[in-house]
């Protein structure tokens, strides 16, 4: 066994109960797209309890024929799924009468706009992981976001979009490494946003926290303290702490 099967945690089926460790990171990656198979039982989804599992049943069924029936039954078990998550979690934000249905309704409806509107959204392991965050999105937003922002086929500064900049460059091997540069760069600025939630006092200070970046970040250092001079100083002092961080590893790269 090399060095990479021994470390970390091992899997557990919660089928049959075997315990097993996959050896790399990209053939995790596979395993999940792949259904997440026990190799001993030979059961789909072994790690997600019987709700995820029909879930993800669901899921594959609407995926293969897109038709609105069997979109259906998908809705009515996400609805079930999320008010549990909601209860289990953020039973205090429950202030109101049907106020449980009501994030619930639009937490889900965030979720289906995801299969409505991106061709190639599927979730992939975990509902219950993409559904916290709906839910935060539904209890904690103080206003809409501009979803048509959160697009894979972003512009960049000269105002190509990924696709774009390959197609168009004349040393694709070149473009091909300054985009993983990017992308290498991407994914540590999200570890430090994501890395500091867990000192955040509560689920909404993190996600006041959440917005004032995309603010800070989208229109600039007025709109962010306008943001906070309108919904107060909660959240203020992890989101400065967020930007500094951030302008530190962003000046490492630059060295």
């Amino acid at each position: 066994m090399t060095e990479t099967e021994t470390r970390g945690k091992p899997i557990a089926c919660r089928y049959c109960k075997h315990k097993f460790k996959i050896p790399s990171k990209e053939a995790k990656q596979e395993w999940q797209k792949n259904n997440c198979i026990c190799p001993k039982c030979f059961e789909p989804w072994c790690i997600l309890p019987k709700t995820e599992r029909e879930l993800k049943y669901l899921q594959e069924i609407y995926l293969n024929n897109r038709c609105d029936k069997t979109l259906k039954p998908l809705i009515l078990l996400l609805d079930i799924y999320c008010q549990s998550l909601i209860k289990k979690n953020y039973s205090k934000y429950l202030t109101f009468q049907d106020s449980l249905q009501y994030y619930s309704y639009h937490s889900v409806t965030y979720l289906i706009e995801e299969y409505l509107s991106k061709p190639d959204f599927k979730i992939e392991v975990s509902f219950a992981g993409y559904l916290i965050w709906k839910i935060k999105q539904a209890i904690f937003n103080p206003f809409e976001l501009d979803n048509d922002d959160a697009s894979l086929d972003f512009k960049f500064e000269d105002g190509n979009s990924f696709h774009e900049l390959i197609a168009c460059d004349k040393d694709p091997y070149s473009s091909i490494e300054e985009n993983m540069d990017r992308i290498r760069l991407y994914n540590r600025m999200v570890n430090v946003i994501e890395g500091i939630e867990q000192y955040c006092k509560s689920p909404q200070e993190d996600y006041i926290r959440t917005i004032a970046l995309h603010l800070y970040l989208k229109e600039g250092e007025t709109a962010f303290d306008k943001f906070f001079q309108a919904f107060g100083r909660t959240g203020k002092m992890r989101s400065l702490e967020t930007l500094d961080i951030l302008r530190r590893e962003l000046l490492k790269t630059a060295e």
